[in-house]
């Protein structure tokens, strides 16, 4: 096999709806990457519940009393930052 054999099999021809397709899929594949970081730094109320060992009714009048800050993102999506809840952990040791 000559030069040119060589390099023409190494070489990948896509068409453009190929092209296409993995470019959907690696953003795809990066979403859920930054996704499962970003749910590492934020919790949903369940599981910050969890966190601070206590129920989520207990933890949401919490909110309500403004004890716990939340962050919204979008209309229906209430995350609290892992640090803040971290910081009320400490202080419920102490007190």
């Amino acid at each position: 096999m000559n030069i040119d054999e060589q390099i023409k099999s190494w070489v990948v021809f896509l068409t453009q709806k190929e092209m296409d397709r993995y470019k959907k899929e690696w953003d795809r594949e990066k979403k859920e990457k930054l996704k499962s970081i970003h749910e590492k730094k934020y919790l949903n109320a369940e599981n910050a519940a969890k966190y601070l060992d206590m129920s989520r009714t207990s933890f949401w009048k919490w909110r309500k009393d403004n004890h716990v800050k939340c962050y919204r993102l979008g209309d229906n999506m209430v995350r609290f930052k892992k640090s803040d809840l971290d910081e009320i952990a400490q202080s419920k040791e102490v007190s």
